[in-house]
């Protein structure tokens, strides 16, 4: 047992008696605890140093000792020749694949040094037959051998494997095999070569892919400084380049003069396997010792593809740059000389990326080098556009300086100036109108200027700034408007602009180039009221009238606050009744009440005559109309150049309740009044019947019909007849002006010069003048109206026929002789009428009637509309007429002219069951609906300039329905429904108004052919859904149809009614088409809840909100479209 160490027995007598193969000396040290495995200076173990001097005693010493032989001191055996030393390190176990620096294994070095003998030592009798098995591809051998014991890792007499040779054949199976023995595939050879190395080389794809599989190094270099994908790329291996890239192969390594594969691929002209480098980000930046680049070498050897790849590269790196904001690798690429002026595909340089992406310092860099500074994108903004929009003054201020233009505009038209105002940017503007390049008052693309667009939007700083900077204050806009910036800046209710504006000298009368609007119309139109104060301050004229002759203070009507601001100066007066006018045609109720109550007369008329009454009558405007009617002193009878008074113009109109209304308004009570109060020229009679006479007299300064009784029963007959009348009020009736009664009673009625429809009807058929010229519309309108409101009040009249229709100059058509009328009873008297005019059923005493007896007789007054003669002329014996009729095999006969409306009609109300006949409602419904045709017709021919047409249909009745030449307006056609009282409203487009006087119609027209359809059937032949709803919306100001979902006039720019009216525009006009079969869902659905609620809704009940009002409108009119679709299709 040792009990201590001895100072002798240190490492370093270990390192000499080994050297000196001192056996005993080794034993003792080794005994004493020095260890086996000191080394020297040269880092020589004792065992390295005794394989070296051959001292085989001290070897087996060490070896018992568990001295470390697994590093070189076989290689020192094998160099220094001791056969002996060799074959005791070989025994045990000492790694014979272990090389030198050189790449020199044991066996290399022991042949070099010329020791045949020590290098047999190291070769196994198996592994010759291994490497012959491996050259011949003997798989089953090489598998044998192996389990035989063969080593994998044997090596020749350069070093090599079997897994070498393997790898340079690219035999994958035997390398396979190999790999799975234990084979090294990181082993070397004598020139450091891996078998990945040698499969790279000789491209041996698949034994690569099985050496990176097994791990092979791919990144190992060999005595060269060249990596197998070095040697893949130079050989042009470009599957074996992939394989190798997808193991991470390392693409900057470079040999010994700097070369990389990138720079082989460039030398090559290998178009795929540069692209594979780059993908693999390969340094296109990296030089050779010689200073060449990849692309200095594809430029040397003239490959352009190469450098075009390359240069594609260079651009992407630069923007990769840029993008992942990485300055070193950027200034690199500016270095290497990279293109900074590349674009992407939407136009983009490297210089608008940087600005966009926010990187600054390398925008700023970007400009120090050769950037273009005015590149455009393809939208056509610059560098400087990006940087005012996003508002970075540095880079803004650099590219200034580096001479980028401030006036480039982008193909919006859109310069950086004026994105500098739309942004309200005030330092970026500053900046810029600091440029002595600015222009301050260009155009370009676009109509207005900097200075309108900064005033429009309200932008005072920028204004401020403009004018300053010299900005021209009147310049006028280059679009058909020519509006200046006072203009807009008023428009758009800018009073601190407009303030700024006029003190710099703005022309507050400058006019607009359209409608000559000066600032102060527009502020009036919009009720502006400050900026009226404003304006008016500096001295705008209150008097300038625009294009449709209104003075500011007209425009003002719906505002009677602004109104107010104008003053009480002595034209006052005159502006305010133009306002008034204004008004009741825009249909500001509101305002006409005002102004009427500030004591304006309520019968003032405009240029063309017309009353306020007519207007409202015109514009078909039932509050309006009903306002006006509560102003004192209000005439009822005011007529216009015409000769219509309201009531008339709303009967030829087609606007039954305003005629209902007007006619109710001037007639409360039928007053009673005493035979002194009239005159009655007893030598005049106009008329002698069964029961009475009738004289023309005079009550109340104007000419009146006198009825008087015949004996005892015509004086029961005329006050029956005179308590009929009293019993239906309607406009279109004959009118009980006044009565007397006893002892001689008398019915005072409406004169009407142009006699009864018999005698017109005679007097057109034989060519004569007639006093009158009325069309056969106006005639089946005015009847078929008049039955309605009898039947209303449950009144029949029993004697329709052309003599009972009279007609006037003055008071225009009225149905007549109420003798025999009386009111609806379920057991009426048989035989009532006259036979060619007489229902089947008054025929049959055992048959009760109704007022389907007068639509038959209706039906026989229309035939005479058309063929000028009584009603089956053709017929002359009373006896045969009477058989035929209740036969019902009385058929009329209609003209080769008749239009189809009115022999459909006919024919409808002569149906010999009282059953099928229309009711007077149902007639005027559909007569209604032709009526709106030729309106909208007569209204299209004047927007086309067209010349009058000499059509029948083109009567008063359709001059009625036009809006005064000075105005324009909208024409709303009703349908009433008398049984229900209820009202619907169909709003049709607004047309321009005529300015064409129309030609006087004859009864009769062919050139109408639309039919009309009875019954219960809601189709009517010849309309289309279109017609039926309108879709559009006329501007107010210049009469342009513009879309419902367009926000501003399209000509004049004049803004539109806001969503949420066009959206109760719609809506009515839906209501109304319903009434003629078009049938629009006008409801919105919960998209939580799936409950319908009507469209006006804003939210739902569960708190849901519904759409905007805008997208309403959208809605509406997808469903119009496919309705009108549907409708459309048989």
């Amino acid at each position: 047992m040792v009990m201590g160490l001895d100072r002798s027995a240190s490492p370093a007598a270990l390192l000499t008696a080994a050297e000196s193969g001192d056996a005993a000396a080794i034993a003792r040290l080794l005994c004493h605890g020095v260890s086996p495995s000191t080394t020297n200076h040269k880092q020589q173990t004792a065992l390295h140093i005794a394989a070296l001097h051959g001292h085989d005693p001290i070897i087996v010493e060490l070896l018992a000792a568990k001295a470390d032989n697994r590093k070189t001191p076989l290689y020192e055996a094998a160099k220094a020749g001791k056969l002996s030393a060799v074959t005791l390190l070989l025994s045990a176990k000492a790694r014979t694949s272990l090389a030198d620096v050189y790449g020199r294994t044991p066996r290399a070095i022991a042949l070099e040094m010329g020791h045949t003998s020590v290098a047999e030592l190291f070769v196994d009798p198996n592994a010759k037959r291994l490497f012959k098995a491996v050259v011949a591809n003997d798989h089953d051998l090489v598998t044998q051998l192996l389990a035989s014991g063969a080593s994998p890792s044997s090596t020749n007499e350069r070093g090599e494997t079997p897994l070498h040779l393997a790898a340079a054949k690219n035999l994958e199976a035997v390398a396979v095999a190999l790999l799975s023995a234990g084979a090294r595939a990181e082993a070397a050879s004598q020139d450091g070569s891996t078998p990945l190395h040698d499969a790279a080389y000789c491209g041996a794809t698949a034994t690569a892919c099985a050496l990176v599989r097994a791990g092979a190094p791919v990144n190992a270099i060999d005595a060269t400084h060249r990596t197998p994908l070095y040697w893949a790329v130079g050989k042009r291996h470009v599957d074996v380049v992939h394989v190798l890239l997808a193991a991470s192969a390392d693409v900057t390594l470079a040999t010994e003069t700097g070369d990389t594969p990138l720079h082989g691929a460039a030398r090559n002209d290998d178009p795929d396997t540069v692209t594979a480098l780059l993908r693999a980000n390969a340094s296109v930046v990296c030089t050779t010792k010689a200073g060449k680049t990849p692309r200095d070498v594809a430029v040397g050897r003239g490959h352009d593809n190469i450098v075009q790849l390359l240069d594609q590269h260079v651009a992407k790196a630069l923007r990769s740059a840029i993008e992942t904001n990485e300055s070193v690798s950027l200034q690199q690429l500016l270095d290497y000389g990279a293109d900074v002026n590349t674009r992407d595909a939407l136009g983009r340089s490297p210089l608008h990326v940087a600005i966009l992406l926010h990187r600054t310092a390398m925008a700023v860099r970007l400009v120090a080098s050769t950037a273009n500074v005015d590149a455009a994108d393809t939208s056509g903004a610059t560098p400087l556009h990006a940087a005012v929009a996003t508002m970075q003054l540095s880079v803004v201020d650099h590219l200034l300086r580096a001479d980028a233009s401030p006036n480039m505009e982008d193909k919006a038209g859109v310069s950086a100036l004026r994105l500098a105002v739309e942004q309200q940017h005030i330092p970026a503007l500053t900046l810029l109108l600091g440029c002595r390049t600015t222009q301050l008052d260009a155009f370009g693309q676009l109509p207005t200027s900097v200075l309108h667009a900064a005033a429009s939007a309200g932008f005072l700083g920028g204004v401020d700034a403009l004018l300053t900077a010299g900005a021209t204050v009147d310049l006028r806009s280059k679009s058909t408007t020519g509006e200046t910036a006072l203009h807009l800046a008023v428009a758009n209710g800018h009073v601190d602009v407009v303030e700024r504006l006029v003190a710099a000298g703005a022309n507050v009368d400058a006019v607009t180039t359209k409608t000559c609007d000066t600032p102060l119309h527009v502020a009036a139109r919009r009720g502006l009221g400050a900026i009226v104060s404003v304006l008016l301050a500096a001295g705008a004229s209150v008097e300038a009238t625009n294009a449709t002759q209104h003075t500011p203070v007209a425009c003002a009507t719906p505002y009677p606050d602004v109104i107010a601001i104008f003053g009480t100066d002595t034209r006052r007066r005159t502006h305010m009744v133009a306002a008034l006018l204004a008004a009741v045609c825009d249909g500001a109720t509101d305002v006409v009440r005002s102004l009427v109550a500030d004591g304006l007369d309520p019968n003032t008329t405009n240029e063309a005559g017309e009353s306020l009454l007519h207007l409202a009558v015109r514009q078909n405007h039932r509050g309006l109309l009903e306002a006006l009617l509560q102003a004192p002193g209000i005439r009822f009878d005011q007529r216009n150049a015409d000769g219509r008074t309201p009531m008339i113009l709303a009967i030829q109109a087609g606007h039954r309740r305003l005629a209902n209304i007007l006619h109710a308004a001037a007639h409360a009570l039928t007053p009673e009044i005493s035979s002194e109060a009239f005159t009655m020229d007893v030598d005049a009679p106009l008329g002698v019947g069964g029961y009475g006479a009738v004289y023309k007299g005079t009550y109340n300064g104007r000419p009146v019909a006198v009825k008087t009784a015949l004996g005892a029963s015509g004086v029961a007959a005329l006050i029956e007849e005179m308590e009929t009348m009293q019993l239906c009020h309607s406009p279109y009736v004959l009118e009980l002006l006044a009565v007397t009664k006893m002892p001689s009673p008398k019915l005072i009625l409406e004169y009407m010069d142009g006699g009864d429809l018999r005698s017109f009807l005679d007097a057109k058929r034989l060519n004569q003048s007639t006093k009158v010229d009325v069309s056969s519309l106006e005639v089946a309108w005015v009847v078929a109206n008049a039955l309605a409101d009898m039947h209303h009040n449950g009144l029949l009249h029993r004697d329709i026929k052309s003599p009972n229709v009279l007609l006037c100059t003055h008071n225009y058509i009225k149905l007549a002789d109420l003798g025999i009328a009386r009111e609806y009873e379920s057991n009426m008297t048989m035989g009532i009428g006259t036979l060619r005019w007489m229902a089947p059923e008054l025929l049959d005493p055992k048959r009760s009637y109704n007022a389907a007896a007068d639509m038959y007789a209706f039906g026989a007054l229309l035939t005479e509309l058309d063929t000028r003669l009584v009603p089956f002329a053709a017929e002359t014996s009373i006896p045969e007429i009477m058989r035929k009729l209740g036969d019902g095999a009385l058929k009329p006969t209609f003209t080769s002219t008749c239009p189809a409306w009115l022999q459909d009609l006919a024919t409808a109300c002569l149906a010999f069951d009282p059953k099928g006949r229309p009711t007077a409602q149902d007639v005027v419904n559909r007569l209604k609906q032709h009526l709106a045709r030729q309106v909208d017709r007569a209204n299209t021919a004047d927007d086309e300039n067209a010349a009058p047409s000499s059509s029948a249909e083109r009567a008063p009745i359709l001059q009625a329905a036009r809006a005064p030449p000075t105005s324009i307006r909208r024409v709303e056609i009703e349908a009433e429904d008398m049984a229900s009282g209820l009202v619907a409203q169909l709003s049709m487009s607004p047309r321009r108004p005529s300015t064409h006087p129309a030609s006087e119609p004859t009864p009769a027209d062919p050139s109408t052919t639309e039919p009309l359809a009875f019954g219960n059937t809601k189709t009517y032949s010849g309309w289309t859904t279109e017609k039926l709803v309108a879709t559009d919306l006329v501007c107010q100001l210049c009469n342009t149809t513009n879309s419902l979902l367009d926000d501003a006039c399209g000509t004049c720019t004049e803004p539109l009614p806001p969503p949420s009216l066009k959206l109760k525009v719609l809506l009515r006009r839906l209501d109304a088409a319903a009434q003629r079969g078009l049938r629009v869902d006008g409801s919105v659905t919960c998209f939580t809840c799936s409950d319908a609620y009507p469209m006006t809704r804003a939210a739902c009940d569960c708190g849901e909100e519904f759409p905007a009002d805008v997208s309403k409108i959208r809605m509406l009119l997808k469903r119009i479209e496919l309705a009108s679709k549907s409708k459309s299709t048989p």
